[in-house]
């Protein structure tokens, strides 16, 4: 049995500058930074003087991530949210399968763009429901998305009887993009949708957890504890680096932890 044809399409993404997928691995990063600082290094025993603060820590953490690892694993879960949340809205199923993402060099005039197929049934079942409307909101998008302004040039043509011309199976990914935009409703709140379907449980975290290395992290820390303690013993020659000590630990005197 031959396997079902598949065509390109360009996902409809917000992108990693400055949006609010990449607010959400900077929270979690300031969040981590801000638990290790405040409470980890006191859970682990560390003492008071040696315990490397929320400033250095972020530093740490920034220097020791691989960002790029961290967006692409969260995109490929934004495709997979994508094609629930749409799949629900048109009452058809997209079965989306995830192909690439592409970062501009610059994030001047472009974007993180999201590539995944899609069975070239499920396109041609919406260009039969644009059909169906006539084309006429296929046609209005189209006119938004491809007719040339100031600084703006097409390489598409912005009539859609010059679309249609041409066989729906050799439509590029942008063309099959804009048939799926414009067969979509309002997008404020899917976005919206799309968003916490894409961060809701641990997804988002481990996107960014598995790009940090963990054990760069604790050498660095390490690195700046002893900065801390040099500092002290240029204070106080007389100084000596306590032993690590957990504050949870029974005072065998008072009874108490700590």
């Amino acid at each position: 049995m031959s396997e079902e044809p598949r065509i390109s399409v360009n996902l409809p993404f917000p992108g990693f500058y400055n949006s609010l997928y990449s607010s959400e691995i900077d929270d979690i990063e300031q969040q981590e930074a801000e638990y290790f600082s405040e409470h980890r290094q006191a859970e682990d025993g560390v003492p008071q003087e040696l315990r490397v603060d929320q400033d250095k820590v972020t530093e740490i953490l920034f220097d020791v991530t691989d960002y790029s690892s961290a967006y692409l694993a969260l995109a490929k879960t934004y495709a997979a949210a994508f094609d629930d949340v749409v799949s629900a809205e048109l009452d058809l199923k997209l079965s989306l399968v995830w192909e690439e993402m592409t970062s501009p060099r610059e994030y001047n005039f472009e974007t993180d763009r999201i590539f995944c197929s899609m069975p070239l049934s499920v396109a041609e079942e919406l260009l039969r429901r644009s059909e169906a409307g006539e084309h006429a909101r296929l046609a209005e998008v189209i006119r938004e998305r491809f007719t040339s302004r100031p600084g703006f040039s097409s390489f598409y043509s912005n009539d859609i009887a010059d679309w249609l011309e041409k066989p729906l199976e050799d439509w590029d990914h942008n063309e099959v993009g804009t048939l799926l935009a414009a067969m979509m409703d309002d997008p404020n709140d899917r976005n919206l949708t799309i968003y916490y379907t894409t961060v809701r449980g641990e997804g988002a975290y481990d996107a960014w957890s598995n790009a940090v290395d963990w054990e760069a992290f604790d050498r660095k820390v390490e690195e700046a504890r002893e900065e801390l303690a040099e500092a002290l013993r240029a204070d106080d020659l007389s100084y000596t680096q306590p032993p690590p000590r957990c504050d949870r630990t029974v005072d065998m005197f008072t009874g108490r932890e700590g």
